[in-house]
């Protein structure tokens, strides 16, 4: 597991492709449906991220019936999330918020504070997407102050910068 996400987050996809196909197997034949969960939802985000949006959904797709039957909350909000920004990248954002409102609520039953800092930043993003300034930078101003409450400012950088592209837009800054 480790070693496949070394190779999808080094994007050396020649490695990774033969990881995931000996991990598969090891996955189906462990019965750990919790555990399946968490290594497809990872490596759907890592997909995601290097832009391999097929690979992508197919390993979100599995690892949402993997949480699903076990009921791994955080896996499925995580899953939920990152389909939701598939589908924004998709330009699909009537299926962008329905997953991400469940993730969001799944994500908050299950105290992950991480995993909500990252719907938050999508919501911004569709609300940004939609022409909804103002309900972004609330999104945003929200991110950034609960972060820093947390003292947890990774993923922050992307959001102040964000900020401030909205209030320049707006003319708050020049």
């Amino acid at each position: 597991l480790a070693l496949r996400e070394h190779y999808l987050r080094s994007a050396q996809f020649d490695s990774a492709g033969p990881a995931q196909e000996a991990l598969q197997p090891l996955l189906e034949a462990s019965g750990d449906r919790s555990l399946a969960a968490v290594a497809e939802q990872s490596a759907g985000y890592s997909l995601q991220l290097l832009g391999r949006v097929d690979l992508a959904r197919a390993a979100i797709t599995r690892a949402i019936a993997h949480a699903d039957v076990s009921g791994h909350v955080t896996a499925l909000g995580r899953a939920l999330s990152t389909r939701a920004q598939l589908a924004r990248e998709g330009g699909d954002s009537p299926a962008a918020l329905d997953d991400l409102r469940r993730a969001q609520t799944l994500l908050t039953s299950a105290g992950d504070a991480l995993g909500l800092r990252g719907t938050r930043f999508l919501a911004a993003s569709l609300r940004a997407d939609a022409g909804d300034a103002a309900g972004a930078r609330t999104e945003l101003e929200t991110l950034v102050r609960e972060a820093e409450q947390a003292g947890a400012l990774e993923g922050v950088r992307d959001a102040w910068a964000t900020l401030a592209r909205l209030h320049r837009q707006n003319g708050d800054l020049t």
